[in-house]
Formats: C-alpha cells, structure tokens, sequence
C-alpha cells in the first residue's frame, strides 16, 4: 500500500460524484482508452440527437456532494485513472464534520478544501466540481472560505490532457468575484501532461494578498509560493515533474517495486462553442466568456505543444471497500476488480 502523503494532513476533504443524464453508458468503472467516447442524447441546439459527448458544448455532469452521515474517503494515493481512495481517519472526519448545513460561517475559515472523487473515466471534473461546491455553499459561508487544494495531474480534469483550462479559468474567476477571502490556493502538480494548463490561476494573483502554492512532488519536499503574476507564469513553464514520482516512490517506499506511465498531450484550444442554455441550466451565466491570453501580457497565454502518447494503465481497478469494525489498516478496505 503505497505510504500517504504529509501534503493532505490538513486537509478538509469533500466527496463527491458525477452523474451523466444524458449519456448511453454514463458507467464510472468502464474505461475504453485515453479518450472517453459515449453517445449522448442531450438534444442541445444544433446537435444531432446522437452524438459524441462534448465537454463546453454538452451539459456537463451533475454533481452531487456526499452528505454528513455518509462515509467519507479520502486520497490515499493518485494512480491516474483511478484514484487511491482510503476510509478517512477519526481526525480526517472531525474535520469534516465541523462544516455542513448547521455549522456557523465561520467555521468555514482556515480550512483547505479538496474536492475528491474515484474512478471516472471521462475525467473526475474536479476544477468544475469545486466551482459547484462553492456556489453550493451559502453566502455568509462562502465570504469566509480561505484556501482550496486542486490535484493536477491526467484525469483529475478531464480524460483529455488539454481540456481542462477553461475549468481552471471559470473557477478562478468566481474566486475573485464571490470568494473576498480567499488566501491561498494549493495546486498539487503531478502530471507533465496537464502542468501547463495550471497557468491559467495566474489570474488569481490580480489580487493583493493571494498566493498560489505549487507542489512537484508526493512528499512535499519541493514547493514554491508565489504572490506575483509572471514568477508564477515562469514556474510553471519551467517546473519538471519528477517522471513516475508519485506513484512510483510511493510504491518502493512500501516495498511493493515500481510501475512505469507515460502520457502526453496538447494545450487547450481557445475555441468552445457554447451553448448557453445549457450552461444556465448549470449555473453557469452564459455571458461566461474565456479569457483571451492575447489581451493581458500578464494574463496566462496559450501555447501549442504535441508529445507522444501511451496508454499503459491497466484495466484493473483498485476500488475502496467499507472496512468492517472500528480497525482500519492500510492493507484493510480495498478490493482489485
């Protein structure tokens, strides 16, 4: 079992799941390659009545948060396709459970929030997840949030490497809208492949106060803060993610070998053809519009980048079962399907 990360000790963790109304096989434990394709009968404008699922153009999931008296799982290692989930500690649900329908708003402060869900082979939508959630939460609430954690890394986003931007931007730009107090946002890199696309919080630093905090490594040894635009901007293009380091260290640390993946992908096109109905039903306003790189030097730019690509998970998945009794081990509460 691979060892857990210090990264996630303070972390106040929110489980979630996606629903997909509209889709032939909205399955979660079905993976058909590096790219998910399902048939999809949203009917939205100009679409025909089956068609190939588009993210930006079809309406996305709906996401449901799981609630108090649910069972609360949190990260014990990421694995690509499917995260590693483990039964949350006493301390990880104390935490947990100080915020919710009755906790007074300023329970909500001081706190790190990840949005955390496992196997989904379209890609888990965290950015967007996290956006719902903070929309989820009443105002008085929301005005007292400080901190988010975000994982960067293939299929956190999106099954493609390069759609996720646009989520990192929507996000980013509620933030500075509907969220004054915000401090700090953790982006926890992992994956070479979606690094580039994490530029797109350099927005965040507008503000005076914020920073962004970046993690290269499992372990935490390698971070590096930032409060100004173009320092972040440099990190980004210049940071190296350790090839294989966050699953593969983990997995010597526990004496279990290594494994070796490798992915590549492309930068995220500009051009999304909305539609704006769907994004109302959403929440979304349809006067949303994607930052254009070209406006701002400060503002996070776009580039195209085309890499080789490898699918080599395996089809097996590691999925988390409900331990029985009150001893939880780290061998204990996992099943291989």
């Amino acid at each position: 079992m691979p060892l857990i990360s210090p990264l996630f000790d303070n972390v106040t963790t929110i489980n979630y799941t996606l629903e997909w109304p509209h889709l032939e096989n909205p399955s979660n434990t079905t993976f058909a390659g590096p790219t998910q394709i399902d048939i999809c009968r949203c009917g939205g404008k100009n679409i025909d009545l089956e068609h190939i699922y588009t993210r930006y153009r079809c309406p996305r999931p709906k996401v449901r948060f799981t609630s108090p008296g649910e069972e609360l799982w949190v990260l014990q290692a990421p694995l690509g396709q499917v995260n590693l989930l483990r039964p949350a500690n006493e301390e990880e649900i104390r935490r947990s459970e100080e915020i919710g329908a009755t906790a007074e708003p300023s329970a909500y402060a001081g706190k790190i929030f990840l949005l955390l869900t496992g196997p989904c082979p379209r890609g888990r939508y965290q950015a967007y997840a996290t956006l719902q959630y903070l929309r989820s939460l009443p105002t008085a609430a929301r005005q007292n949030v400080e901190y988010l954690s975000l994982l960067i890394q293939p299929y956190e986003e999106d099954c493609s490497d390069d759609q996720g931007g646009r989520a990192y931007i929507e996000l980013a730009r509620y933030i500075l809208e509907e969220v004054p107090a915000f401090k700090s946002l953790y982006l926890n890199i992992w994956g070479e492949e979606t690094r580039i696309g994490a530029r797109e919080f350099a927005m965040l630093l507008w503000r005076d106060g914020v920073t962004i905090v970046v993690n290269w490594d499992w372990w935490g040894e390698s971070s590096e803060e930032y409060t100004e635009i173009n320092s972040f901007l440099h990190g980004i293009e210049t940071g190296m993610v350790a090839r294989g380091r966050v699953w593969e260290d983990a997995r010597q640390e526990a004496g279990n070998g290594s494994t070796s993946t490798e992915d590549g992908g492309s930068e995220h096109d500009d051009e999304y053809n909305d539609d704006d109905e769907h994004n109302s039903e959403e929440g979304v306003s349809p006067g949303d519009e994607l930052v254009d790189a070209d406006e701002d030097a400060t503002t996070p730019t776009r580039e195209t980048e085309t890499t080789s690509s490898e699918d080599d998970w395996s089809d097996a998945l590691m999925t988390p079962l409900s331990p029985e009794g009150k001893n939880i081990t780290e061998d204990s509460g996992w099943q291989v399907l």
